[in-house]
């Protein structure tokens, strides 16, 4: 593509009128910061330019329109004033024509457009080629009054703290697509190629900094997050969307909070039901993992908030069907981090050697004692099913007794790994996943978030190198006992309960199963 001029600046006049007498407007400000960054993060000068509009006025200039086949990529600044301009929406309407003439007006999945949002603007009054682009809100709304806050230093440190931020955000999107432009790839900001993307499903105002923290991070991750276009407003139309969405993503994350926010389009029902909804069915045909974060802490006032929530929390469809978490935004992104870098274990080029059965324990040995296990000949390997009994470290003293009765009974016992590297540790993990017969989760002083990993690394068995599905698995709820081990519900496994001491006639059930 040739081009001359790398970003060009539509403003409407207005918007550049300075708030504060002796000192640059907002476009002026906000210009330079665009260009120092840009040029700080390609490391080399960049060509950013604007109409200055001398004479006071939105005035046609066909100087201008004569400049836009040589722009790169245009950034509008949206505001009321901007989207009744007829020479700021001409000069929109002439970069999308010479466009055409110089690459397209996408490039990818990156449109060349950037909407900057100064001042809020209802949708459908957006010009109409840039009403599907995602914009950059430069603007807060106060949760509790509904009022727009414009991100200006005039309104205090926190306000130019948010500027800032979403400032770098624009210019690390404008500096990947112009590498894109230029196919550049050499530079460390070009965007690995990916095929992982994450849906980050819509949130209240009140978390709108979290929302925003969490798709900077994923970003960060060189993922996709979507979705990147904005969201039609006919319920038929948008449900074909979200789900069209979500079968190109591997998770999907739901910040809760405190609003219930109704959207055009949607009777009775807000759009974070409808994506959560949707995320159930697309986690239900397997490979994918759901996340719905509610702040500790929160105190919903709306009466269907509450009750959304409340759903969230108590119903077992919901709960078991993804992860709920009530934990620091920090945690949350560690959990999802944890999930996106679960590996597929690798293809196995010949199969495993099976192992001999170990001595008997002696009674009150642990297990983590026994004798290294011996290889034997392969074709013994069906005279034993392997067990996997997976546990917290903190109750590996408190399976001995199952364990002993499992062995007793003929089968062969494997217990998971908890010293020498985390990779290490890992691999065995889904090495014993893959070669296990059945498994048996040991649910007692570990919390619920540990069973909720347990049941998605074993749901994850589907894509790894088993030669039968995992059909077999169970849960034993030891104690100590508490209210929410006795609501636990699940369609993935067995539930079986431990009231006191451990009982040999438990495992009837589950051992009835496996010897089908």
């Amino acid at each position: 593509m040739e081009t001359q001029n790398d970003i060009f600046i539509s403003y409407a006049h207005i918007d550049n009128q300075p708030l504060v007498t002796n000192t640059e407007g907002w476009v002026s400000q906000f210009h330079h910061a665009l260009e120092v960054r840009v040029d700080q993060l390609l490391g080399k000068k960049s060509s950013i330019w604007r109409d200055l509009k001398l004479t006071g006025n939105d005035c046609f200039d066909d100087t201008i329109i004569d400049q836009l086949p040589n722009v790169s990529v245009l950034v509008s600044v949206l505001s009321p004033r901007y989207v009744h301009s007829d020479w700021c929406v001409r000069e929109l309407d002439e970069f999308c024509l010479a466009s055409e003439e110089s690459g397209g007006l996408r490039m990818g999945d990156k449109a060349r457009i950037f909407k900057v949002l100064k001042t809020p603007v209802p949708v459908p009054e957006h010009p109409k080629n840039i009403q599907n682009v995602l914009g950059y809100e430069f603007f807060t709304i106060d949760a509790d009054t509904g009022r727009a806050r414009e991100l200006n230093k005039v309104f205090g440190g926190e306000a130019e703290r948010a500027f800032w931020l979403k400032l770098d955000d624009l210019a690390q999107d404008l500096c990947q697509l112009l590498l894109q432009i230029d196919d550049k790839g050499t530079s460390p900001l070009a965007m690995k190629t990916s095929s992982d993307a994450v849906f980050l499903a819509c949130a209240s105002v009140d978390i709108k900094a979290q929302h925003e923290s969490i798709k900077r991070d994923l970003l960060g991750q060189n993922l996709r997050v979507l979705p990147d276009q904005a969201l039609p407003n006919n319920e038929n139309e948008l449900r074909a969307c979200l789900k069209e969405t979500l079968a190109q993503c591997r998770m999907s994350v739901h910040p809760i909070g405190k609003s219930y926010e109704l959207v055009p389009g949607l009777d009775n029902c807000s759009l974070m039901e409808l994506e959560n909804e949707l995320a159930m069915e697309r986690e239900s045909m397997g490979d994918f993992t759901r996340l719905v974060w509610i702040p500790p802490g929160l105190q919903p006032e709306d009466t269907r908030q509450i009750q959304l929530i409340e759903k969230l929390r108590t119903d077992p469809g919901i709960h078991f069907g993804g992860d709920l978490l009530e934990t620091p935004l920090e945690d949350l992104k560690t959990q999802i981090h944890e999930v996106l870098s679960l590996e597929v274990a690798p293809e196995k080029t010949t199969a495993p050697a099976s192992i001999a059965p170990p001595a008997p324990l002696a009674s009150g040995t642990p297990p983590s004692t026994q004798s290294p296990p011996q290889v034997i000949e392969q074709s013994q390997e069906d005279e034993f099913k392997s067990i996997y009994l997976i546990c917290d470290q903190k109750d590996l003293d408190n399976i001995n007794t199952l364990a002993d009765q499992l062995f007793e009974l003929g089968y062969e016992v494997i217990l998971p790994a908890f010293d020498g590297d985390e990779a290490d540790i890992r691999e065995d993990h889904e090495d014993n996943l893959c070669r296990a017969d059945a498994v048996l989760i040991y649910y007692a002083n570990a919390n619920d978030l540990w069973l909720r990993r347990k049941l998605r690394e074993i749901r994850k068995t589907t894509g790894m190198d088993r030669a039968s599905p995992l059909d077999i698995k169970a849960i034993l709820v030891a104690p100590p006992n508490s209210t929410q081990k006795q609501w636990l519900r699940t369609h993935e496994a067995l539930v079986f309960y431990q009231k006191d001491e451990f009982s040999p006639e438990l495992l009837d059930p589950f051992l009835a199963e496996l010897r089908r």
